[in-house]
């Protein structure tokens, strides 16, 4: 038995197909699609990442993208070569079905992207095999990993044909905020803002303009003081922040800046 769930769109990139149970994503040439298990095909790509991918993806090169899909997480990755490295994938997009949020990775170039999973149970003794100092050890001694539970988890091969998972240190982030204008009609003395942050080692920088039309004009980055306040001495009608959190520390959630302290900027 058939059922039509879409006419005239199917998957333009073979290797973007994941699925799990009856969920399933692919990418067409007009962008990103959900297979729900209700049979509906629901479009996930539009005005967030459609136009990005088929710009940045090497299209000479459709055959070595893949992709799979983290459902402990909810997490769908498809791993693609952009227009400059020679053909080997090196970028990453992320979407959360969940939260229907996306993100950008940039991993070490991979060939392959896949999901993934462990089933081989340690002791304290074996341990050793893995690394001998267990402050060292990627997952935490209670972690289900050690157990040999199969959990599924992105898992990739690298260009020498090795295989492991996304558990290393965390990668470098960056965040810009939406832009606003903090005063109708007029432009703001911007003299400071609290990046949020819990955790890590964070930069931010603000990003401004006089008018739309203009482009951004981004700023040096600025540690917090011992206060949490980044100090700013900026004079712009439009302004969005840029958060960069370095690569190998410890945290968990950005969410945004507040605390702005600005006035508005005189009228001459």
């Amino acid at each position: 038995h058939f059922e039509v769930v879409g006419r005239n769109v199917g998957a333009s990139v073979h290797g973007s197909i994941a699925s799990w149970g009856a969920l399933a994503i692919f990418c067409h040439r007009s962008g990103f699609y959900m297979l729900l298990p209700t049979g509906e095909m629901v479009p996930i790509g539009a005005e967030k990442v459609d136009r990005y991918f088929w710009t940045n993806v090497d299209t000479g090169n459709l055959g070595r993208v893949s992709s799979a899909i983290d459902p402990v997480n909810g997490l769908y990755g498809i791993l693609y070569p952009d227009n400059g490295a020679g053909g080997v994938p090196n970028q990453m997009l992320i979407y959360n079905w969940r939260l229907k949020r996306g993100s950008h990775a940039t991993p070490a170039a991979l060939n392959l992207l896949f999901t993934g999973a462990t089933q081989t149970s340690y002791t304290l003794d074996t341990l050793d095999t893995v690394n001998a100092s267990m402050d060292a050890l990627a997952f935490s001694l209670d972690s289900p990993i050690w157990q040999g539970v199969a959990l599924p988890l992105f898992s990739g091969f690298n260009t020498s044909h090795q295989s492991g998972f996304f558990n290393g240190d965390a990668m470098a982030a960056t965040v810009d905020t939406a832009e606003v204008q903090l005063f109708e009609g007029r432009r703001a003395r911007i003299k400071g803002a609290r990046p949020l942050v819990d955790g890590g080692t964070v930069t931010m920088a603000l990003r401004h303009r006089g008018a739309l039309a203009d482009g951004l004009t981004t700023t040096a980055a600025i540690s917090p003081n011992t206060h949490g306040m980044c100090p700013f001495n900026v004079n712009a009608r439009y302004a969005r922040g840029r958060i960069v959190v370095a690569s190998a520390g410890s945290w968990n959630h950005i969410q945004g800046v507040s605390d702005i302290e600005a006035t508005p900027a005189s009228v001459r």
